[in-house]
């Protein structure tokens, strides 16, 4: 499976993580020590606190079970077509600092020389298109959405540009962020579910980097399968389930008064992947990450 590992059916537990915020140490208002307290407060699992430009090192709270992963945000510059973007480097073990506007591919480069994943940030809400990422070799995967970006000018949903990039050959994984500045209501809103054997960071980051999560701003995703005709997910209680795939396929699964549970799609033969998303009767999304579809002769369809 060229996405990464099924979390549903690997064994260890759930946690709840979450992969983007920032503190006083770049353009956030709260202190470090006061962001990790916020989420270990809060239940959180795992945590990377992604400031600009540089690593930010904080013990965890005393007594609590709260993993914190070395992380950063680098900010990047494309000369070529003018675009300012964003990645988050992810577990990396040695960069304490980085330098505004190299470029993609030098950046992702240096993330996975030093052991991270790389993802990219908010792409919607910096414009980014197509040529810009594609066959950036080496990125991991990239921000489906951003609770900062949504809150700010409804830009924190970058779905489009996922399945654009998964038609074009790319294996890149979505997660839902928070990139909480601690200005807004910015906090708490979108995580991801990793299934991992225990909450050490390199069990953490394993699952995360074998594509072991989904992510949520509260649904469930307890089961998403596919078989050689088609896809079936089995979620907690929502209003609407969407298979998505590349340009026109896919279906859109409508609550008729009781809410779903459960649903099936069944493959037109064209897929090359498919994902899903289900919404509950709030609004509020979950994503899982997108799984090669068979062709009808038994092999991953050509990418």
């Amino acid at each position: 499976m060229p996405y990464g590992s099924d979390p549903f059916s690997s064994p260890g537990n759930w946690l709840k993580g979450n992969l983007h915020t920032h503190s006083t140490q770049s353009d956030g208002d709260l202190a470090p020590d006061a962001v990790v307290n916020w989420y270990a407060d809060r239940g959180y699992d795992f945590l990377a606190i992604t400031d600009h430009r540089i690593r930010t090192i904080v013990d965890p709270p005393a007594g609590d079970r709260l993993t914190l992963i070395p992380s950063m945000e680098f900010d990047l510059w494309e000369e070529v077509t003018g675009f300012e973007f964003h990645v988050l480097g992810i577990g990396i073990k040695s960069i304490d600092e980085s330098l505004r506007g190299e470029s993609l591919r030098k950046t992702v480069g240096e993330i996975k020389n030093d052991g991270g994943l790389s993802i990219l940030a908010h792409p919607y809400w910096h414009g980014l298109t197509t040529d810009v990422v594609l066959n950036c070799d080496g990125l991991d995967g990239m921000e489906v959405f951003n609770s900062t970006c949504e809150d700010m000018n409804g830009k924190g949903e970058s779905g489009y540009l996922w399945d654009s990039l998964l038609d074009g050959g790319m294996d890149l994984l979505g997660f839902a962020v928070d990139d909480a500045h601690w200005r807004r209501d910015d906090s708490g809103k979108a995580w991801i579910m990793a299934r991992a054997n225990d909450n050490s960071l390199d069990a953490i980051v394993d699952a995360v980097s074998q594509g072991r999560f989904y992510s949520t701003q509260g649904p469930e995703i307890h089961e998403f399968t596919v078989a050689q005709n088609g896809a079936h997910v089995r979620c907690s209680p929502v209003n609407e389930i969407r298979f998505l795939s590349q340009r026109n396929l896919g279906q859109r699964v409508r609550s008729d008064g009781d809410l779903l549970e459960a649903a099936d799609y069944s493959f037109r033969g064209r897929e090359k992947y498919v994902r899903v998303v289900c919404i509950d009767e709030d609004g509020k999304t979950a994503w899982s990450n997108p799984i090669a579809a068979p062709n009808p002769e038994g092999g991953a369809d050509a990418r």
